[in-house]
């Protein structure tokens, strides 16, 4: 995709605008030289259109889901491990 339309693309994701991002894609279209900037453009395209509702989703639940659990999931397991009668570590 041409460079100058990535801070575009960017902001429409952000935004969670679909009409947005397709008039993004459009423009990047129009300034795709060859086939096969054409072909990851529309590549693009077709993965963000398969993801909107997970964008809209990330949007709508900005702030109150700011990251993942691996973190606190971890410190769980590893305390309940060993705390008092230890847990073993299953080794298969």
């Amino acid at each position: 995709m041409p460079k100058v339309s990535y801070g575009e693309l960017w902001q429409t994701l952000n935004e969670a605008n679909r009409i947005g991002m397709r008039r993004v894609i459009a423009k990047a279209l129009e300034r795709a030289k060859t086939p096969a900037q054409r072909k990851r453009i529309l590549e693009s395209q077709k993965y963000f259109e398969s993801q909107w509702a997970e964008i809209e989703a990330w949007k709508r639940f900005e702030g109150i889901y700011p990251g993942c659990s691996a973190e606190s999931n971890v410190s769980h397991v590893y305390a309940a491990r060993k705390s008092s009668p230890p847990m073993a570590w299953d080794s298969n």
